[in-house]
């Protein structure tokens, strides 16, 4: 077995896991009378919806980080020989689902020595650089393997090293053991799917589905009772921001929406992945007639025939993507703007004045809280390096960063500056008044 080394003191796993710090949250018993009250179909589906939460809860700590499972069990076995350090440790481990962390003061929590939070998590091989990454995905290009690349930079894929190149696996089948035990457990069959399904009436509308789902038999899943062919979603969200109970974001909606629209199915289970608690959450997605017919058909038809067919872009929404368009579009070197232009520039100059006039306020609001915290403090002392503070509605942190920046004067002297510096190219939009 692997052995590690506890990050964390016993003085601060003590403080960590006391109540006045780490809120516990009581579990149903066997004996509760919200249980005793289920109908005795619904307690065998709650065992299973258990079951299965716990297995995709293992697939989602691997997609963290690469040691969390063998550190779980490096845990297990030091509480056994009866390590009070390790005991502690594993409440945290359990608490923050996994090895690393960020606390609810923005504190990164780290439970094993020398092992960090990789910005690749547990989806990209360990050793692999953001450098190295952009070299081999422009030396596969070059060897004509666009389709190989094409799979490494989908939302899909877990990477891995394959000789000097990488491969991208989809995570339904490099985790197929867990998924077909959640789906055991849960009453029905997940099947990946290798291809894109495209619409027998509408031929530009296509699927790239996560997967198909069959329940032999109804099953009743986040409330609602399925049965028969549907389809399988898999999401993952940073911080869950537009998830709830019973809601998901209606980006996703309407993209579920489209695949029933596209494949006929009646139904989808979007599986729902949360960075930030570790914890997922199954919804069952129902096929919305009136919606797509009334609304999404339309829009569909209506962008594809005004926007694609004319090779005419849409108005802008500020969005990324947008952003890297725009970067390449062809430009003459002198333009004469019209009327149209210079509103747009009006505009612009007039929301960029509002965004300075509140960048100015929210400086102000900032120092007015300072100076608060500051006669709240009761003391003269200097600052403390971590500064905590709460109230009735919220809570804050005031705590001193360091950041280090390279001398490119003494870079520049020792002669080392143009071995290591970095070249880019991008343009920069100015606009003024004429005088």
């Amino acid at each position: 077995m692997r052995k590690f080394k506890f990050n964390l003191s016993m003085e601060e796993l003590k403080k960590r896991t006391h109540k006045d710090y780490l809120i516990k949250k009581k579990f149903l018993k066997p004996d509760a009378p919200e249980y005793l009250e289920l109908a005795e179909g619904d307690k065998k589906a709650l065992k299973h919806l258990v079951r299965a939460a716990n297995v995709i809860g293992r697939i989602n700590m691997q997609l963290d980080c690469h040691d969390n499972i063998e550190f779980e069990e490096f845990l297990k076995a030091e509480i056994k020989a009866g390590n009070e350090q390790a005991k502690l440790t594993k409440i945290l481990f359990d608490a923050q689902k996994g090895m690393n962390a960020i606390d609810t003061m923005s504190e990164k929590i780290n439970l094993a020595k020398g092992i960090k939070e990789l910005p690749g998590k547990g989806v990209y091989p360990k050793d692999l650089s953001k450098e190295e990454f952009h070299k081999i995905i422009k030396d596969m290009i070059k060897s004509n393997k666009v389709e190989e690349v094409k799979r490494l930079l989908t939302q899909r894929s877990v990477v891995e090293r394959s000789g000097d190149h990488l491969v991208g696996i989809d995570y339904v089948d490099k985790f197929r053991d867990e998924f077909e035990k959640a789906a055991e457990e849960l009453g029905i069959e997940i099947i990946s799917v290798p291809g894109m399904y495209t619409s027998n009436d509408i031929p530009y509308m296509n699927a790239n589905i996560d997967g198909l789902c069959h329940a032999e038999n109804q099953v009743t899943i986040g409330g609602e009772t399925i049965e028969g062919l549907g389809g399988f979603e898999i999401k993952t969200s940073s911080r869950g921001e537009g998830f709830s109970e019973d809601e998901i974001p209606d980006s996703y909606y309407c993209q579920v929406q489209h695949y029933m629209a596209v494949t006929n199915l009646s139904w989808f289970i979007l599986t729902a992945f949360f960075m930030n608690t570790k914890r997922v959450r199954n919804y069952v997605i129902r096929r919305n007639d009136d919606f797509i017919y009334s609304r999404l058909l339309p829009a569909e038809k209506d962008f594809w025939e005004n926007y694609v067919l004319t090779n005419n872009p849409p108005e802008p929404l500020g969005i990324d993507s947008e952003s890297e368009y725009t970067a390449n579009l062809n430009i003459a070197d002198t333009v004469e703007l019209d009327t149209e232009t210079e509103d747009l520039i009006a505009q612009r100059m007039e929301v960029q004045q509002q965004i300075k006039d509140l960048e100015q306020k929210e400086s102000a609001l900032k120092d007015s809280i300072l100076i608060k915290l500051s006669a709240l403090s009761h003391s003269d002392s200097a600052t403390a390096e971590k500064v905590n503070g709460a109230g009735e509605r919220f809570k804050l942190s005031y705590n001193l960063q360091k950041k280090y920046s390279v001398d490119t004067d003494a870079l520049k002297k020792s002669g080392l500056f143009d071995d290591y510096k970095k070249e880019s190219a991008y343009r920069i939009l100015r606009i003024s008044e004429k005088k």
